[in-house]
């Protein structure tokens, strides 16, 4: 028994056809790959210190697309952090918010052009 694996992936388990997609799709939402760093979107994520967040975090920033990041961790200085980080640079910012006390969460959402939720703990006692 064969299998016919047509898969045209990279190592990120990207093809070349959903990269131009998503290219264009940023580019529909009024980003920019040459905007200027102080016109760049800001993009908060939430639970950015999370696999997710990481995730959404290091493919944001791996776009061609200016995106400045705002980071949301529950702790600044926690262990976690440096899953983030590593992806971030002088543009970005880490910041600290809870999301099961949502008065934490309007001075961090400011500004924001857009927001990725990609918290989990605590979630379930929002609903």
């Amino acid at each position: 028994s064969s299998s016919n694996n047509n898969n045209n992936s990279n190592s990120n388990g990207d093809s070349g056809e959903n990269k131009s997609e998503y290219s264009a799709m940023l580019s529909s939402i009024g980003a920019e790959s040459s905007t200027p760093d102080s016109e760049a979107p800001v993009v908060t994520v939430i639970g950015a210190a999370g696999g997710v967040g990481a995730a959404c975090v290091r493919r944001l920033k791996a776009s061609p697309v200016q995106f400045r990041v705002r980071a949301v961790v529950r702790d600044k200085f926690g262990e976690k952090v440096k899953n983030v980080s590593q992806f971030l640079d002088m543009r970005d910012e880490i910041v600290e918010a809870d999301v099961t006390k949502p008065s934490t969460l309007r001075a961090v959402l400011s500004g924001s052009r857009y927001i990725i939720f990609a918290a989990a703990a605590g979630v379930s006692s929002l609903f």
